[in-house]
């Protein structure tokens, strides 16, 4: 291979390189957080009808089995993309070691496979928090 064609290959290879690196640890930030998303998706106003009941005025998440049912049981029922299994102390035991505010953190901002808040954009610390007991009711 002549020079030329040896130093464009290496520029080339060097510039795919450098893409892959920086779209792999690139964080997601302003307008394309999820949480940003969703509040530009929410509706501005509400049509109430009358003789409908009304709806309470802040959607409430739904409890730690439900949560866990929607979002988690995926990967946390079947150990998916290394996720510690419900229930499961060896998976847990480890991650439990790191403390409860390791987990949490994890749990809030994603890990690895896991997005943040396990895509359950509409819950709150609180929410997640019950919810990694649920998984681990009865290990600790």
């Amino acid at each position: 291979m002549p020079n030329t064609h040896k130093g464009l290959t290496i520029a080339i290879i060097t510039t795919l390189c450098l893409g892959a690196v920086t779209v792999t640890y690139a964080k997601l930030s302003g307008s394309l957080v999820p949480e940003a998303i969703v509040e530009r998706l929410t509706p501005v106003g509400k049509v109430d009808v009358e003789g409908a009941k009304p709806q309470a005025a802040i959607e409430q998440v739904s409890g730690p089995a439900k949560i866990y049912k929607t979002n988690c049981a995926m990967c946390h029922d079947s150990g998916l993309a290394g996720a510690p299994k419900k229930a499961n102390k060896g998976d847990w035991a480890p991650r439990h070691a790191k403390g409860w505010d390791n987990m949490l953190n994890k749990a809030m901002n994603g890990y690895r496979a896991m997005p943040p808040k396990g895509n359950c954009l509409k819950c709150s610390e609180e929410d997640i928090r019950k919810t990694i007991e649920f998984m681990t009711e009865g290990l600790f």
